[in-house]
């Protein structure tokens, strides 16, 4: 189911990559290397794939606990408040890198939470 979550995640990462031309912030940064500002990459921005593999990651985890230790709503807590943490750190320093704008980490993160919900919920 893992690899379910992350080829759909990465499915959707890559087929948005590829065919949604959206600059990076850093392609607008003028004190930025002109190297890094024409390459290639710098025009593959949307969605945040960092972000959400992520999320993919940490919220796939998360879920399988909560299914198979239903009663422990600490746990869950605990789980989906680290979760939710971890991938706001990724989001937050990739946008401050100039790699991202914040709404395109905002949908990287959604598209990964919602992959490694639905396919362990499929799968039930």
């Amino acid at each position: 189911m893992y690899i379910q979550a992350l080829g759909l995640t990465g499915t959707m990462y890559t087929t948005t990559a590829t065919n949604v031309d959206k600059y990076r912030p850093l392609a607008y940064d003028e004190s930025a290397p002109f190297d890094e500002r024409a390459e290639g990459n710098a025009k593959n921005s949307f969605f945040g794939g960092h972000p959400s593999v992520t999320a993919t990651s940490m919220f796939f985890a998360a879920k399988v606990v909560s299914d198979y230790y239903p009663d422990r709503k600490g746990l869950h807590w605990a789980m989906y408040g680290g979760v939710a943490v971890t991938t706001y750190a990724n989001a937050y320093l990739r946008v401050q890198a100039g790699k991202h704008f914040a709404t395109h980490v905002a949908v990287g993160s959604l598209i990964g939470a919602l992959s490694d919900i639905l396919v362990p919920q499929l799968h039930k």
